[in-house]
């Protein structure tokens, strides 16, 4: 999808990529299926929309506003397929801002937010808070 938008809108100045998935579960416990599926969301499709726009955006000398999360910086046992998709999309951004300085990259880390990520309270088994 990134490359059909990208052959779409020629002239782009500013890309902001926002991908987010997660399904809870141990690192030995996690089927691979549900492993490769946040991997493909929430890494590949970063490097997917960058890479797809990367030309515009050097040309232009154009930003990649880049949302992470600030599990790409610790540790949550219990979301382990989340935090290393998390973790490799921030050093992917920050190898991409390395390697083409003609574009600006910003990375947002933000917090815990109350929603429905891992599913409603009453499938959680839990309260919201």
């Amino acid at each position: 999808m990134p490359l059909v938008l990208s052959k779409k809108f020629k002239h782009v100045d500013v890309v902001i990529v926002n991908a987010k998935m997660g399904i809870p579960g141990r690192l030995d416990e996690i089927s691979e299926d549900d492993f490769m599926r946040t991997l493909q969301v929430n890494l590949l499709g970063v490097w997917r929309t960058i890479k797809a726009f990367l030309p515009s955006l050097k040309e232009r000398k154009g930003m990649v506003i880049a949302v992470t999360s600030d599990l790409s910086t610790m540790l949550l046992p219990g979301s382990g397929a989340y935090v290393v998709s998390k973790w490799g999309a921030r050093a992917l951004v920050k190898t991409f801002q390395l390697e083409n300085p003609e574009v600006r990259f910003l990375e947002l880390r933000p917090g815990a937010v109350d929603t429905y990520f891992y599913g409603s309270p009453e499938e959680r088994g839990r309260k919201a808070l």
